[in-house]
């Protein structure tokens, strides 16, 4: 497939988080608390957890965003976070916060510590049928005011097939417009918006506020020829296109050198097909200890 260079501008717009996120030092000429989303390292978590914790902390990441706890029990992850010296402020959690067993879901978040459940997928039996996304767009609603009234926050995490065009709408632009923000915000996956040809600075200038998170992965190359339609965009070609976050197409030292303003306070590495996922965070985090950001509490 001839593939052409995207142009994209990837300087992120936003506003303030939940009051009870991660505090920051203002002005901060770093990133001061690089995460990691552990769906890199899902193969090692399922073999040894504690070993592969203890190993993402002593790489020098201090956030940690869950994608499953393996059969370990949620007082046992905050002892060992709390050992380890990270913090996990977000989980993905599924469609299980949506339906009978949230009050589980959520029970096992604030045992842990978490502030942020994101439900990560839609199924894909849902991506062009926009019916439902508007009804999923009411089941965010209806399970973030139930986070909310446990003090935690409900997010969407996106891929690429939310940008695609069905019926002449965008399902991510309807579900930022018909989800209450202060019920429903966004975990902005970089990558994802970039190889569906996304200008995530328009995006954000157009919903401030609404992307707390950031998902952090480079590009290859572009995935998508001119006028192709985001959904023919193949998962494994997509997946092979992922490599560590440093120089490449998508532009982090523009993004990120003013997260301030754009409201975002946790950053996320994530590598969903590494080689050598260890050495692809070790990568990743020697970049962006690199960058130069300002942040504010």
């Amino acid at each position: 497939m001839k593939r052409r260079s995207l142009l994209l501008a990837l300087l992120a717009s936003g506003a303030n988080p939940l009051a009870h996120s991660t505090a920051r030092a203002a002005d901060s000429p770093r990133i001061a608390h690089p995460g990691v989303q552990l769906y890199t390292v899902r193969t090692g978590m399922e073999k040894d957890f504690r070993g592969t914790l203890a190993a993402v902390a002593r790489l020098g990441y201090q956030e940690v965003e869950f994608a499953g706890y393996f059969g370990q029990k949620p007082a046992d992850i905050k002892a060992l976070l709390r050992d380890l010296n990270l913090t996990a402020p977000s989980a993905h959690v599924g469609d299980s916060v949506l339906g009978p067993e949230a009050a589980r879901v959520i029970d096992e978040a604030l045992t842990i510590g978490h502030h942020y459940l994101v439900v990560p997928w839609t199924p894909q039996e849902q991506w062009r049928d926009l019916d439902a996304w508007k009804r999923r767009a009411e089941a965010f609603n209806r399970a973030g005011e139930t986070c909310r009234n446990a003090g935690l926050q409900l997010c969407y995490h996106n891929h690429h097939f939310e940008f695609a065009t069905v019926n002449g709408q965008q399902p991510y632009e309807l579900l930022l417009t018909r989800c209450d923000p202060a019920l429903v915000q966004m975990e902005l996956d970089l990558y994802w918006a970039a190889v569906a040809g996304q200008d995530p600075l328009a995006l954000m200038r157009r919903y401030p506020g609404r992307f707390p998170m950031v998902h952090l992965k480079q590009a290859k190359a572009a995935a998508l020829a001119a006028g192709q339609d985001v959904l023919s965009l193949n998962m494994d070609q997509a997946h092979h296109l992922m490599t560590e976050v440093g120089p490449g197409l998508i532009d982090f030292p523009r993004l990120l050198a003013d997260p301030a303003s754009a409201g975002i306070r946790h950053f996320f590495v994530e590598h969903d097909a590494a080689a050598s996922p260890m050495e692809s965070l070790g990568i990743s985090l020697r970049f962006m200890k690199g960058l130069t950001v300002k942040m504010s509490g």
